[in-house]
């Protein structure tokens, strides 16, 4: 059970990693890219920041 505690939130960060950097190369391949880009860096650093306290 105590290793589970440990392999979650890692498997969890694991699956969304790839997706924010898939999501900010979409991001910023678009008009007003300043703009999302700061919302996606403080989505993505909230989305982190969740998964930390895990």
């Amino acid at each position: 059970m105590e290793t589970l505690l440990y392999v979650i939130p890692l498997g969890i960060g694991a699956a969304c990693t790839p997706s924010l950097f898939a999501l900010s190369i979409l991001v910023t391949g678009q008009e007003q890219w300043r703009k999302r880009a700061t919302a996606l860096a403080a989505g993505s650093a909230l989305a982190f920041s969740l998964f930390g306290l895990l």
